[in-house]
């Protein structure tokens, strides 16, 4: 127990301190070895002058238990010893578990490439995970601002299984590099941008512990406790810090007889962000709680809660939101129905939104989104474990969604723009949306996989007249196939539907349509032996300069060739 206090001690202490935030992936409350025992693919797809804001005017699962004893009957064995034939052991037949894996490849645009996992574990004891990861690009578009970039991380994570409980441990570094090179040069031979004021960096300081519950009789009081913290700044001092608490206690009751089981749990957290840049700097938080009923009845499953949440910045407001959800397990295990509705509030923060848009300007302003209610239904069907397809429509009610508007750091008298529109600043609107999302996953054991999804999206504002950089339609294809147990082939397609951009240079800003576009990238995989691969991989093939965002082109085509290493 002193081992624990002192692990909470110390986190704690990082989070009064620091106020480091730490984003927390949810975990499987099972014992789990953990071992690399194939190759991992990672997907490689992919200014300021002014020292004051733009005047923005805003717009006006039942686990079954077994009570089983042995009988108090004594027998009386009769053994015979017979000679016992060796057993024909072969080592092809034998399951090699690797600790570690490690992915090298150099592209065609100067990308330097690195992705490295390592695992140890001692099951039903411990489980530590760590990974590296670099890429990089030093290439740049043609008649465009150089457009270098990089992306960096490291991560480590520590799960501890004690008799009924899971401790977790994790902390990650990320540093992310880019310049704001939307714009072409030649066209504003007047306005010259130093260097320096073109070049963005963001660091990311994550940490988190947890601790919860791994019962197995759902009579006992189960939980699950979280604490996070992050911290995050970028090169024009513009900083965010991030502390979340949240947790989850459930018990099992016979509320009714009628349904086979039934759970009362309590829902919790506090989140608190402080954000500072070179005009201001400003602090909030929010306590929500929900308390909620599961249960089950033949082939329904429902969960019914209301979120009651306070939220203060320079005011203060109280919320509520339902929390209803319904299955029907038609066919079980294959067909399942499923409705609900829901609603709550979500922090566009700093970090969220940059991670979004990289090119977003430092003194950007930020509000939470507030989902007033989401009502939405779809249905799930999995057949004989090799086919499965999923479609979900829904309609939401939603205040100050934050959307993405070009502006630039060059104004004339009148504060009207006239140099490029290399950064965004956010505007935020009240509105509804319409969306529909499906998928289907086919596989023919480890020889062949495809996924096929799509999303559309209708948007009704308030104010704004479009919902820009919102993509209205994507979709997806990807697959693999593997033959001879030697060579394996990886396609992706990736579409995304016209969007709209709102140019703001000139006396009336302009409406833009955003061009659709087709992004197909491939990937073939030779296994040398069992354990050395090389790869070779290609990335926009079509070679199309599509626009991300308005004045963003992406780089064209690379080729990457690489070897992968597990050991």
């Amino acid at each position: 127990m002193s081992l624990l206090k002192n692990i909470f001690a110390a986190i704690l202490v990082l989070s009064v301190v620091s106020n480091i935030e730490a984003q927390q992936d949810k975990k499987d409350k099972h014992n789990e070895q953990v071992t690399i025992v194939g190759s991992y693919e990672p997907t490689i797809n992919d200014a300021f002058k002014i020292n004051t804001k733009p005047d923005i005017i805003e717009p006006e699962a039942q686990h079954t238990e077994f009570n089983f004893q042995l009988p108090n009957i004594k027998q009386n064995t009769s053994i015979e010893l017979n000679t016992i034939k060796p057993v024909d052991i072969r080592n092809s037949s034998r399951t090699v578990a690797y600790n570690d894996y490690l992915k090298l490849g150099f592209g065609s645009r100067i990308s330097p490439y690195i992705d490295f996992y390592h695992s140890n574990n001692d099951k039903g004891n411990y489980n530590f995970t760590a990974n590296l990861y670099h890429y990089s690009s030093f290439s740049s578009i043609e008649n465009y601002s150089p457009s270098p970039f990089s992306k960096t991380h490291a991560k480590v994570n520590y799960q501890k299984f004690l008799d009924n409980h899971i401790l977790d441990l994790g902390f990650k570094y990320g540093l992310n590099t880019n310049k704001y090179y939307g714009y072409i040069p030649d066209d504003f031979p007047n306005i010259t941008i130093p260097d320096n004021e073109l070049k963005q960096m963001f660091n990311l300081m994550q940490a988190n512990v947890g601790f919860s519950s791994n019962y197995k009789r759902k009579s006992k009081l189960h939980h699950e406790v979280r604490l996070s913290a992050y911290y995050y700044f970028d090169r024009f001092k513009t900083s965010e810090m991030n502390t979340k608490f949240d947790f989850d206690i459930h018990k099992g009751f016979d509320v009714v007889d009628m349904l086979d089981y039934q759970n009362l749990g309590l829902k919790g957290e506090f989140d608190f962000y402080s954000n500072s840049d070179t005009l201001e700097s400003s602090s909030e938080f929010y306590v929500g709680i929900t308390p909620y009923f599961t249960a089950n009845y033949g082939a329904f499953n429902f969960n019914a809660g209301i979120k009651l949440g306070l939220e203060n910045d320079s005011t203060s407001s109280f919320h509520f939101w339902p929390d209803l959800e319904v299955q029907m397990n038609v066919i079980p295990e294959s067909f399942t129905i499923f409705a609900g509705i829901m609603g709550g509030l979500e922090k566009q923060s700093y970090f969220t939104l940059t991670s979004e848009n990289p090119y977003l300007s430092s003194v950007a302003n930020l509000k939470y989104l507030n989902e007033k209610i989401n009502v939405f239904g779809g249905f799930k069907l999995s057949i004989a474990q090799t086919a499965g397809f999923q479609i979900k429509a829904g309609w939401r009610s939603f205040e100050d969604m934050a959307f993405f508007i070009n502006y630039g750091d060059y104004l004339l008298q009148s504060q009207i723009p006239f140099g490029p529109l290399n950064k965004f600043y956010t505007a935020f609107d009240d509105g509804n949306e319409f969306y529909t999302e499906a998928s289907i996953s086919i596989s023919a054991g480890k020889q062949f996989k495809i996924n096929i999804g799509g999303e559309y999206h209708t948007y009704s504002l308030d104010s704004l007249q479009q919902a820009y950089h919102k993509p209205l339609t994507k979709a997806f294809v990807g697959g693999s196939y593997s033959f001879a147990e030697k060579v394996k082939i990886s396609l992706e397609m990736v579409f995304n539907g016209k969007r709209y951009a709102l140019d703001s240079n000139g006396l009336a800003p302009k409406e833009v349509e955003l061009d659709s576009y087709v992004d197909l990238n491939a990937e073939v995989e030779y296994r040398i032996n069992e354990n050395l691969s090389a790869f070779l991989n290609g990335t926009n093939l079509l070679n199309n300069n599509y626009m991300q965002f308005y004045s963003y082109p992406v780089q064209g085509i690379q080729i990457m060739a690489g070897i992968s290493y597990r050991f």
